[in-house]
Order: structure tokens, then C-alpha cells, then sequence
């Protein structure tokens, strides 16, 4: 390559990069409709991450937990679903304080009934004879369009006026 093809590449590596860095910072700051969905989703993996990997910590590193699979996946499950709340009630839609308890009590309906769903999924694919984190990944993907409409719609669809401190 020749230096001004290097130089170039450079400047279009680094038009990426300030792109990438924009977009970044368009979905932290944003408040419509379409950034609430890419933080939504942002969330939805940094709670799968934390699913999967305690679900793998409990299962791989303890011989308690690697004799009670769907035990850990509840588990790993439980502090996936607490999780998410907290960053889509203070994040996602920029709830406040203000029918916490509420929002809580729906997310939580909508979390378990995806919950159930889940570990139903993931027992038949287990007792079909696939592989547990096969199972696990293929039954998250089968709730995953269930809860989201859900918890768009029902939990946080509905906004109140909240008063900020």
C-alpha cells in the first residue's frame, strides 16, 4: 500500500469510529421511541449476558447446581429479570420513583409468564435430548418477542407524569 492509501484507510476508520461513537451516544442520551427500543434491547443483552453467565457459573463450578438445572436457570433467571427492571424503569423509559410498585408488579407478571414459558421450552428440549445450553439459548429466543410486547406495552406503555427530584 502507498502512504496515501494508508493515510485514507486511516480517515475512514476513524469516520467509523466518530460514527459509531455518535450513535453511542444518541441511544444513551435519546428519549424517542426508536432509542428507547435500542436501549431496550441493549438491556435485554447485558440480562441475557448475566442469565447465561451465572446460569454457566452455577452449573459448571458447582456440583450442587450441575444436578439441578432448571433450578439454576430460575435462579439465574430471578436476577436477570430484578436486573432488567431497575435499567428499563431508571434508563429505558426514564421512569422515576413515582407507581414503582405498579410497574414492578406488572414487569414481574410479564417476567414470570415468560419465565414459565422459558422453563417449559428449555425441560422439553432437555428431555428431547439436546444439549442444556442449546436448550437454554433456544428457549430465551422463543419469549423473548412475547415479553418485549408485553412489557412495551403494559408495564411501561402507559406514561405518567413524574415529578423529578
Amino acid at each position: 500500500m502507498t502512504e496515501k492509501t494508508d493515510r485514507s484507510m486511516g480517515i475512514r476508520n476513524l469516520k467509523l469510529v466518530n460514527f459509531v461513537v455518535g450513535q453511542a451516544e444518541l441511544v444513551w442520551r435519546g428519549g424517542t421511541i426508536t432509542h428507547e427500543l435500542l436501549r431496550f434491547c441493549l438491556v435485554g443483552v447485558v440480562n441475557t449476558v448475566l442469565d447465561f453467565g451465572l446460569y454457566l457459573l452455577l452449573t459448571r463450578l458447582f456440583d450442587f447446581w450441575s444436578g439441578h438445572l432448571l433450578i439454576a436457570a430460575a435462579v439465574s433467571w430471578c436476577l436477570a429479570v430484578l436486573s432488567s427492571f431497575l435499567l428499563n424503569n431508571f434508563w429505558t423509559f426514564k421512569h422515576g420513583t413515582l407507581r414503582l410498585r405498579n410497574r414492578m408488579s406488572k414487569f414481574v407478571t410479564v417476567a414470570l409468564s415468560g419465565g414459565i414459558w422459558n422453563l417449559v421450552l428449555m425441560a422439553i428440549f432437555i428431555r428431547l435430548g439436546w444439549h442444556d445450553v442449546l436448550a437454554k439459548i433456544l428457549a430465551t429466543v422463543g419469549v423473548t418477542i412475547w415479553n418485549f410486547t408485553l412489557q412495551k406495552r403494559w408495564t411501561f406503555g402507559s406514561r405518567m407524569t413524574e415529578i423529578h427530584h
